[in-house]
Parts: structure tokens; sequence; C-alpha cells
């Protein structure tokens, strides 16, 4: 059964909403996994800011394995869409070459990126 795109968009925001709570402890247990268990659907769904959440988490090694080039990989994406935090996660990403070498330029770029 194909869900029309008005209930994706809610089922989206009730996963992000979810994985809120379970990230940060509002109302339940903290659960890490959960949360991203829970974005990772939001995502699928088209939720960029689950998207964004993900890359934070893979990013901290947070309810998922530490993987700064999936991170990478999901902000470049993020970014690409216009998400500011993702732009200017990336400019500190190459700035102090977080899970990359560091690279003036590509950091320069997206610095330019997220004063736009």
């Amino acid at each position: 059964m194909k869900l029309s795109a008005e209930k994706q968009g809610d089922l989206s925001l009730d996963h992000y909403e979810i994985g809120l709570r379970h990230r940060f402890g509002q109302g339940v247990v903290e659960d890490h996994s959960e949360a991203f268990r829970h974005f990772e659907e939001s995502a699928k769904a088209g939720n960029r800011e689950a998207q964004y959440r993900m890359a934070l988490m893979y990013l901290d090694g947070v309810g998922v394995s530490k993987d700064p080039a999936k991170a990478r990989e999901l902000l470049i994406e993020v970014a690409n869409t216009g998400h500011q935090g993702a732009k200017e996660d990336l400019e500190k990403i190459y700035r102090y070459g977080i899970g990359v070498e560091k690279d003036p330029v590509m950091a320069d770029m997206w610095g330019a990126k997220a004063a736009i």
C-alpha cells in the first residue's frame, strides 16, 4: 500500500518528533539508538532535519557507530538543500579536519555558502 504524500509527510514528522524525544529523554527514557532509528525512518520519508540529526549522530558516534565519512555525506546532501546548520558544520569539518584532512578551500566554500 502506497501512502499519499500528505500521509508520508505526517509519518515523517511523527518519526522525527519521537526521535527527538528519545534523543533528549523528553517524556521517555533517553535512548540514542531508538532516536537514530526514528530519525532514519523520518529521513527516508523526506525529512531533511531528520537527516541532519542522523549526520550529527554519525559524527559524534551517538546511538550509532562513529562514522565521519557517512556524516559528511549526509551533511553535504542536506546542505545542498539549503540547510544552514549543515553548511556551518561542513565548514567546521573541513576547517578543523574532523574525519578528513584539513581543507581550507572547502572550509571557505562551505563558509561562504553558510553566509548566504
